[in-house]
């Protein structure tokens, strides 16, 4: 498979700044999800995508921008949704994904999709520390890094034939309140 992605994620993730991911990592102390939402911290706000049909709570107004790639020869529609305080940065991204690509398997989608993502990052080494989660019974994967520094996490769900990935490098109950708070609509 022709693995691409654009040069908008990858510049919006590395803003995010996961420079401290080190070249080989422990295992994770816990396979934690968190699952209820929160209540929001002070200064964080509702934000909700009527297209995308999606919520989550943010520390500011996102920045929003599109872009476009390709999935097996046929053209993906990127939407991207940044937020960033001085504890860190928040990164949505949802794209229907071609029917003949989402055949292959919820699966399948989720580990190639996933790699493609590490590999834009310069994150591999979290390929080995994956755990599969869900939302709303919909498949997904996560990627998680904790250090003293901060927590570093992404995930990926697909729901029928849209990619949802969310990116955010802070601290954990940072983290915590920006995952918990992701919702479908």
């Amino acid at each position: 498979m022709k693995r691409t992605i654009t040069a908008a994620i990858t510049a919006v993730a590395l803003i995010v700044g996961f420079s401290g991911i080190p070249a080989t990592a422990a295992p994770l102390p816990s396979n934690r999800v968190a699952s209820a939402p929160l209540l929001a911290q002070a200064g964080w706000q509702q934000f909700s995508s009527t297209n995308g049909k999606f919520q989550v709570q943010l520390p500011s107004q996102p920045q929003q921008e599109q872009a476009s790639d390709e999935i097996e020869g046929q053209k993906v529609d990127l939407h991207q949704f940044f937020s960033r305080n001085d504890a860190g940065g928040y990164l949505i991204v949802y794209a229907d994904l071609p029917n003949s690509y989402t055949q292959k398997g919820s699966a399948t989608v989720l580990e190639e999709m996933g790699s493609v993502m590490l590999m834009s990052i310069g994150a591999e080494v979290l390929e080995q520390r994956k755990q599969n989660i869900s939302l709303s019974g919909n498949p997904g994967l996560e990627y998680r890094y904790e250090a003293a520094e901060g927590v570093f996490v992404m995930r990926l769900y697909l729901v029928r034939s849209r990619m949802y990935l969310l990116i955010g490098e802070s601290e954990a109950n940072n983290i915590n309140q920006f995952l918990s708070s992701f919702q479908l609509l």
